[in-house]
């Protein structure tokens, strides 16, 4: 995965090369990095592609975060959820839907024999397996 790292590096200094005397917020551009490099090795596309995924787990773990010490007892939350366990579960679908949209999308070009190969990122080792 080692070329994956280099080539979102790659990006990122491209990227400072424009900004030439000017300062650059470093915390956010490695949280960027950072995103990228996970982006890249899991799902073998930049995080620009994965930005809307990478969002919703965000908002995901700042829900599961605020309810982390919530006592909750079961029956009641058969009858009645909580505002914050109806978007989690909202969230957990649609991020489900985009990664079965990814892996549809590269079963798709492997049957039409545009690839010969799922990918060598980690999503595309588990389809393989």
């Amino acid at each position: 995965m080692t070329p994956a790292v280099i080539a979102s590096v790659e990006t990122m200094l491209e990227k400072w090369k424009g900004q030439e005397g000017k300062e650059i917020e470093v915390f956010h551009e490695f949280r960027l990095l950072t995103s990228e490099v996970i982006s890249r090795t899991a799902f073998g596309s930049s995080y620009l592609e994965g930005e809307k995924v990478f969002a919703m787990l965000n908002k995901l773990s700042i829900i599961m975060s605020r309810n982390l010490y919530n006592t909750r007892i079961p029956l009641i939350n058969k009858l009645w959820k909580p505002a914050d366990m109806l978007e989690s579960e909202e969230l957990a679908k649609e991020i489900q839907y985009y990664v079965m949209k990814m892996v549809k999308k590269r079963e798709d070009k492997v049957v039409n024999g545009e690839a010969d190969s799922f990918g060598n990122d980690f999503l595309g080792l588990l389809i393989n397996a």
